[in-house]
């Protein structure tokens, strides 16, 4: 008993931590379809550097879900514009190998001038698509993951790579 108090404790804890990374505006529904989802965040639980959905159920179990891309084929990205704000925009160009990856451009347009410009490559990685934008020496400068495109909007989160730390941001883009 005790230590179901102290798991109990620690998903609270958790839960109270990573909130600000999780947003309402996920299709939580449709990502874990069949289940009642109460409460969830998003969190590296297994130390490959890619996020998971932690949630809690009706029931007060935790559970993680990997593998939730609600896409079943890269090839959806290709040929398509997302704007993640009013200047952030995420370009998917043609597929460099069929069924492999995606060119992307990322960019930072004002008053219709590119002021910042990153290019990468969309791939699946463990069931999820990720966009690697290279940053300084190879390394990604962005990383993002998306959890749903559904009626023109792209749900997920991005990994803005500073050399001290790693930020993440949670996103709703929209199709041009």
């Amino acid at each position: 008993m005790k230590n179901i108090k102290i798991a109990q404790c620690f998903c609270l804890t958790l839960f109270a931590s990573t909130l600000t990374f999780a947003s309402d505006n996920f299709n939580i529904k449709e990502i874990l379809s069949g289940e009642n989802v109460e409460q969830f965040a998003l969190g590296d639980t297994d130390g490959d550097g890619r996020d998971e959905i932690i949630y809690l159920n009706s029931y007060g179990q935790m559970k993680i879900a990997e593998n939730y891309t609600n896409s079943r084929d890269i090839t959806d990205l290709s040929d398509s514009t997302w704007f993640l704000t009013n200047n952030w925009k995420l370009e998917f160009q043609d597929i460099r190998f069929p069924g492999e990856e995606i060119r992307t451009i990322f960019s930072y347009i004002q008053n219709g001038q590119v002021y910042k410009s990153g290019v990468g490559l969309a791939s699946v990685k463990d069931g999820k698509i990720e966009v690697n934008i290279n940053g300084y020496s190879g390394n990604p400068a962005v990383t993002i993951h998306y959890l749903s495109i559904a009626n023109g909007k792209m749900e997920g989160f991005f990994k803005d790579i500073v050399y001290s730390n790693s930020r993440v941001y949670t996103f709703t883009a929209t199709k041009q």
